[in-house]
């Protein structure tokens, strides 16, 4: 396993002939070796010792855009409305409660691989019985924004504040959320991977913001791969649902990227989850209206994509204190331990 410490390594995007021969159609997901001399700035900080110099790492190739592509794309992004198979197309709750889902994720990677340049002026459609294998392929070959999945795990505990467009805090916040897995979407800007959130604003974030919204700055969280991640993710698995545990991983967070639609480099496309994504955000939508009703706040359908998250993370003791999870009891006494 990798260990925590050692230098530091801003981790390549793939460039020169690696993305020539992705854009000819060749093999589309080569493992880079990463030169620490020759490392590229692409905003993805290993917190681990590299090794030697030929280390290798696998991540997606993506197309880089610019910064003056990039700016509009949230924003455009936004306006994406899914259709479930029997239903009618409405918006999306971006900043509805997670619930370790990636549906929001799939959603967005749709709508930016339909995002061809430049832009039309309606966000696309996203219906459910659209989303076949042939079509989610064409989607990936032809992207109009290519895109990668990032995954996060850990001792993910934040403090979400929801505000409106305009700024006005809803009432009843802050709540815990306590997800112990959260998705999101990855875009090349200038050779830099950036975070595309929409629960947090239109801007395109640094990965390190994105993680510092849900993970303690006390707790360092590190770039892995398989099986090293699963490690992680098997921990938590078990904290979540107080099973037997595994030993406690040397590194408590971490984060991994992996192609368009996909969860795994070992595995294909998911088809039935990307198309199940619309069901998936029209439940979470009803869901959150809601819940804002609940808390004062009267929303039309139209109105929910523009309700934001201020996000501010907690520590793995504070997720302790709130949750009565069986492993916290293996950290020190809480209240609710035999």
């Amino acid at each position: 396993m990798p260990r925590a410490g050692g230098w530091a390594l801003r981790l390549a995007l793939l460039a020169g002939a690696v993305l020539a021969a992705h854009c000819h159609g060749s093999d589309p997901s080569p493992e880079p070796v990463l030169e620490p001399d020759a490392a590229v700035d692409a905003g993805l900080l290993l917190a681990q010792d590299a090794g030697a110099p030929d280390s290798q790492y696998k991540v997606p190739v993506i197309r880089p855009l610019s910064g003056e592509q990039a700016a509009p794309l949230a924003a455009w992004a936004r306006a994406l409305q899914t259709r479930s198979t029997y239903g009618v197309a409405l918006p999306v709750a971006w900043s509805s409660v997670p619930t370790n889902d990636p549906s929001s994720a799939w959603a967005l990677q749709w709508a930016l691989g339909m995002g061809q340049a430049p832009l039309p002026a309606a966000s696309p459609v996203m219906v459910q019985t659209d989303a076949t294998d042939e079509v989610l392929r064409q989607v990936v070959a032809s992207a109009g924004v290519e895109t990668a999945t990032i995954e996060l795990v850990g001792p993910l505990i934040t403090a979400q504040t929801l505000v409106t467009e305009e700024g006005a805090v809803v009432p009843g916040g802050p709540v815990a959320l306590t997800p112990f897995l959260r998705y999101a979407v990855v875009v090349n800007v200038g050779y830099v991977f950036k975070v595309v959130d929409l629960s947090v604003g239109n801007g395109l974030l640094d990965l390190d913001e994105w993680v510092r919204a849900w993970v303690d700055p006390g707790t360092p969280c590190t770039f892995l791969e398989e099986p090293d991640y699963r490690e992680v993710v098997n921990y938590w698995w078990a904290a979540e649902k107080n099973k037997p545990l595994t030993a406690r991983p040397a590194q408590l967070c971490a984060y991994k990227l992996t192609p368009m639609f996909r969860l795994s480099w070992e595995k294909d496309i998911e088809v039935a989850a990307v198309a199940n994504a619309p069901t998936a955000l029209n439940t979470q939508r009803d869901a959150f209206r809601t819940l804002l009703t609940g808390r004062g706040l009267a929303v039309t359908p139209v109105e929910l994509p523009g309700v934001l998250s201020r996000y501010h993370a907690l520590t793995e003791d504070a997720l302790c204190t709130l949750r009565s999870y069986q492993y916290c009891c293996t950290l020190k006494q809480y209240p609710f331990c035999p």
